[in-house]
């Protein structure tokens, strides 16, 4: 059972300082109905929550990926050839990195270079490469890297086979316990891992919300419901502190990790998701986002208000109506 959630002007403000923070991802409508899944005494510890959340639209995330991928581009003279290695099962977030990564400037200047593949054993004269980059989108355990990079037929042998030299890891976000994993894996092979670096979100010292909250009652919070979203099979389970316990609170444009608290992501027939992992559902969203989006321009339209210089106006309007009608959204 969900609980009401009352839009007076506080609620307004809030909602619209979040929003901004969620890049504009979600409507107020999802937002509120995301909100409604806790307790009206934890309503201002998960707001709290999502002032520190981070949501990477498509943009931003190939801004990122340029950065990084110049970065790397330092350390690597300009005539040699490198391989992009996208790893992971084909359809997974890494492969669907490389439209975003082929589009960068940084990409396109040494495109003459580089060769993108999955398919690493087919790779024409491999001898000739000296610089091997492993690519993903997000990098949460780091448990997905160790296993591509011990497997039997492994990408590790090829590299071993035709000495290549030098070995990167490149991911817009990775996380300290995820990037510690990996290079105690492989303390021999001096992998260069090019990323933003993130701790878990409940860190005592590191975290942000140390700053602006309790964050161990936000936290008390999340596990209590957490616990009950079952987002795993075989045999179902919880993981109210992300996959693996990364504690991470990051989503995508096109999707959101599992590492991330269950609480952003999971559904039941008792709670909403706000940014689901689920392609359909997203695609549900962005299509209910876009009848909202259209009915409120016509509304803005018939009333001869001007979006960019008088939304002060319109939102002055709306608590005014909200305010005098006792309007509850359920």
């Amino acid at each position: 059972m969900t609980n009401k959630f009352n839009l007076d002007e506080q609620a307004m403000i809030k909602i619209g300082n979040l929003l901004p923070r969620l890049k504009h991802a979600v409507s107020p409508v999802h937002l509120i109905e995301w909100l409604e899944n806790f307790d009206t005494d934890e309503l201002d510890s998960a707001i709290d929550l999502l002032s520190v959340f981070e949501y990477i639209p498509f943009k931003e995330f190939m801004l990122r990926l340029n950065e990084l991928l110049n970065e790397i581009f330092k350390t690597i003279p300009p005539d040699d050839k490198i391989i992009i290695f996208p790893y992971g099962k084909v359809g997974k977030s890494g492969t669907l990195v490389t439209y975003p990564l082929k589009n960068t400037t940084a990409f396109k200047r040494r495109e003459k270079v580089i060769t993108l593949t999955h398919d690493h054993e087919n790779v024409k004269n491999p001898k000739s490469f000296k610089h091997i980059i492993f690519l993903d989108d997000f990098i949460g355990s780091g448990k997905t890297f160790v296993k591509e990079f011990s497997k039997d037929k492994s990408v590790r042998k090829w590299v071993d086979n035709n000495q290549i030299k030098n070995i990167y890891i490149l991911s817009s976000i990775i996380m300290i316990d995820g990037k510690n994993y990996i290079l105690s894996k492989f303390p021999n092979y001096n992998i260069k891992i090019h990323s933003e670096e993130r701790n878990k979100i409940f860190n005592k010292t590191l975290s942000p919300l140390n700053i602006i909250s309790d964050s161990d009652k936000i936290k008390d919070i999340v596990k209590k419901h957490g616990d009950k979203i079952l987002v795993f099979n075989f045999p179902p389970y919880s993981a109210s502190m992300g996959f693996d316990y990364s504690e991470s609170l990051v989503s995508y444009f096109h999707c959101t990790p599992n590492n991330t608290l269950s609480i952003i992501w999971g559904k039941t027939k008792d709670w909403k998701p706000l940014f689901p992992r689920e392609a359909h559902l997203r695609m549900d969203e962005a299509r209910q986002f876009k009848t909202e989006i259209a009915f409120y321009i016509g509304i803005c339209n018939k009333l001869g208000v001007d979006l960019y210089t008088e939304v002060q106006l319109l939102v002055k309007r709306m608590i005014n109506m909200l305010e005098n009608e006792s309007i509850i959204i359920n």
